[in-house]
């Protein structure tokens, strides 16, 4: 998916949930849901996670800290048709 496209869709859904500018630093879950940790010292709750922030993953590395990323040499992909 286009990354332009997700952030739309996104900031439709989500609106003032969104947290924008500054990377994810690491994750807590909790009883209640998962506690997002961001490099500014800001922090977002809720029930779900979505990590989407690229290849340098966050929290990837958290979630999967043994998996090696593989450059695959694709600048995008796209839908034509």
């Amino acid at each position: 998916m286009h990354r332009r496209t997700l952030r739309q869709i996104l900031v439709a859904r989500l609106g003032d949930a969104l947290r924008l500018g500054s990377p994810a630093a690491s994750y807590e879950e909790t009883d209640d849901g998962v506690t997002l940790h961001l490099a500014d010292g800001r922090t977002a709750t809720g029930d779900v996670l979505v990590g989407a922030d690229g290849i340098r993953s966050a929290i990837r590395a958290q979630r999967l800290p043994g998996t090696t990323v593989v450059e695959a040499s694709v600048d995008g992909i796209g839908v034509f048709g």
